[in-house]
């Protein structure tokens, strides 16, 4: 009677140890990514729809001129430790529109940018626009990912 009962429970505990309560999978959980918001404007004479990320004030320069990059202190950032993303959403036909940087993840092979764009509301300015933000966050090889409104931005 004992030997039927000793071989059970052997089964059992053979079966139980075998099941495993962690699943394997392949996705990483993401982890939010500090960032700091440098500046943000209306003018930055750029009509289309640029989504950077640099480790240097050059390109900058090149677009802007010293006394953009002044305003907006793009020259107080660290580039040997941060590097800078900028989101110019292109030409408006009006001001008061608002880049707000909803969050910034990390997982294995990406730096992720998520962000919306706030249209007006009531009654704006009627002045041709082109709004912006720079936000600077620590310096990584990853590629860099954008997403407006959660959908993917090439």
């Amino acid at each position: 009677m004992k030997t039927p009962l000793l071989i059970s429970s052997l089964l059992l505990m053979i079966l139980f140890s075998s099941c495993s309560t962690s699943s394997k999978t392949n996705t990483s959980v993401p982890k939010t990514r500090n960032f700091e918001e440098i500046s943000h404007g209306d003018f930055s004479n750029l009509r289309e729809r640029v989504l950077l990320v640099s480790n240097s004030i050059d390109v900058y320069e090149e677009k802007h001129g010293a006394s953009f990059i002044q305003k907006n202190k793009l020259d107080e950032i660290d580039f040997s430790k941060n590097m800078l993303i900028a989101i110019y959403i292109g030409e408006r036909s009006s001001g008061g529109y608002q880049i707000i940087i909803d969050k910034i993840e990390e997982d294995k092979e990406h730096i992720k940018v998520y962000y919306s764009v706030k249209a007006p509301d009531g009654i704006a300015t009627t002045v041709m626009t082109q709004p912006y933000r720079f936000i600077q966050t620590s310096k990584s090889i990853k590629s860099v990912l954008f997403y407006e409104d959660g959908k993917e931005m090439r």
